[in-house]
């Protein structure tokens, strides 16, 4: 019975049965659905392919039969549920209409995936110099990551090689509360400077 299981099985399953009907009515056959959720479980799940849990199982292989029986692709993202707050989904379910999109904001100010941390918050690229001990600097952008990430002496990116990740608290002087989640920072020391 759907009412013994768990808020996380509940949370999916209503989502999943959304996405289902869509697809049955034809509406997202050959597309692309971006998933955001503040359910690590289920987001955890999902991108390992598996979960201790029989039913959350259940619900993920029903995804994943989606995306194959319906050239779907399916993006599950992780979101702070404050985020959710200040978009208003959260606050929908006990019916506060006045907050984030039901006030008029873009639904994709709460989701700025297009934007490095860099131009989330401009002061944090001036944070990041103060304690480079005026090395030169190459700031990468995607594009540059395979070409100046190879050539230059000194490159800020993060990538699954970097030496250390520093995660920066939010609340912290430079990530302020209004970005909702924490800053990832990938340090990379290249062989010929910093190793034997």
């Amino acid at each position: 019975m759907e009412s013994e299981q768990s808020s996380n099985y509940r949370e999916l399953n209503n989502l999943l049965l959304a996405i289902e009907e869509s697809v049955g009515g034809g509406l997202l056959t050959g597309g692309e659905l971006f998933f955001f959720t503040d359910n690590t479980t289920a987001e955890s799940g999902f991108h390992r392919g598996t979960t201790t849990s029989r039913s959350l199982f259940q619900l993920i292989l029903r995804m994943q039969m989606l995306q194959m029986h319906h050239d779907l692709s399916i993006h599950v993202l992780h979101v702070a549920g404050k985020r959710m707050q200040a978009q208003g989904t959260d606050g929908l379910s006990w019916g506060c209409l006045d907050g984030g999109v039901l006030a008029g904001s873009s639904m994709l100010s709460f989701v700025p995936l297009h934007l490095s941390a860099f131009a989330c918050d401009p002061n944090l690229q001036d944070w990041v110099a103060s304690w480079m001990c005026n090395d030169p600097v190459t700031w990468l952008t995607p594009f540059d990551w395979y070409t100046l990430g190879h050539t230059a002496l000194s490159c800020i990116l993060f990538e699954k090689n970097c030496d250390f990740v520093v995660t920066i608290p939010l609340g912290s002087s430079p990530w302020p509360h209004h970005h909702f989640e924490p800053l990832l920072l990938g340090i990379y020391f290249p062989l010929t400077r910093h190793r034997p």
